[in-house]
């Protein structure tokens, strides 16, 4: 859904904010179940916990977006539009790096826990592409950051958790002669 936002917004055929907005909070907690799935399934804590903060601030990011947007274009004095598009865009990109910070946080241990590089990678596409948001190669950064992170749902093994079971001691035997 994330990565499908893209493509009305850059050929214009849906500019409605609704619209942009919905694909974007649909993406945003359908990554959020698989994340709570995968910390029940490894039993690390840290995924779920570390993807709420992200998906949190992510909620917020969109609604600010499509509010913002709204006001934003309702504005027509000149001086004020560009004091309130640096104070939208600036609120904008904080509240994308943070999202973007704990989601990094939830796909490395993701990668960790199943092996699986492209969590890491993903999470690391995603916050740079944040932290750069100033420019618009950022934005292609985060996209190809979904994709991996698409990749790296499909090339994920299914393995269980890595603790160890009881392991029950048998006696050795002996031979006496």
């Amino acid at each position: 859904m994330i990565v499908l936002e893209v493509i009305p917004t850059a050929i214009g055929i849906f500019a409605d904010f609704s619209t942009y907005g919905i694909l974007r909070i649909m993406g945003i907690l359908f990554i959020l179940i698989s994340l709570h799935n995968f910390a029940n399934f490894y039993q690390a804590k840290n995924i779920y916990r570390n993807a709420k903060f992200g998906a949190t601030a992510a909620i917020i990011s969109t609604i600010f977006t499509v509010t913002g947007g709204i006001v934003l274009s309702a504005i027509t004095g000149s001086a004020t539009y560009l004091i309130g598009l640096l104070l939208y865009w600036g609120i904008f990109a904080i509240t994308i790096a943070v999202a973007a910070f704990f989601v990094r946080r939830s796909l490395n241990e993701l990668a960790a826990c199943s092996a699986t590089p492209q969590f890491a990678t993903a999470g690391r596409f995603l916050y740079l592409g944040a932290i750069l948001l100033i420019l618009i190669l950022p934005m292609v950064l985060m996209w190809a950051a979904f994709l991996i992170l698409a990749y790296a749902f499909f090339k994920m093994k299914q393995t269980k958790p890595t603790t160890t079971p009881l392991q029950t001691q048998t006696p050795t035997q002996t031979n006496y002669v």
